[in-house]
């Protein structure tokens, strides 16, 4: 899969941008910001890493498009599991 450098998710324009800083946030792989609208992915993973990020951090943009991140805001970690399985078996399709 070619990662894009930009995607459009519901309607909205997404930059996908590899910065090496995302780590920073915590331990992750990659991360969207919803309110500027922009997904960062950790460069120094493999190209199959990322590519099973980018469509972790799709789905986490879905998710609060979707309006599950604000009704269920307290399932943070229950949101994580069901988009880390997600993310995992788009991949593997």
């Amino acid at each position: 899969m070619k990662i894009p450098n930009k995607v459009k998710i519901g309607g909205f324009i997404y930059p996908v941008i590899e910065d090496e800083s995302v780590s920073n946030e915590g331990d992750c792989f990659g991360s969207v910001h919803l309110k500027k609208q922009k997904i960062f992915i950790e460069p120094s993973e493999t190209q199959q890493k990322k590519e099973q990020v980018f469509l972790h951090e799709i789905l986490h943009a879905l998710w609060w498009q979707g309006g599950l991140g604000v009704r269920y805001s307290e399932t943070k970690k229950i949101e994580e599991e069901i988009i880390d399985c997600l993310s995992m078996g788009l991949y593997q399709v």
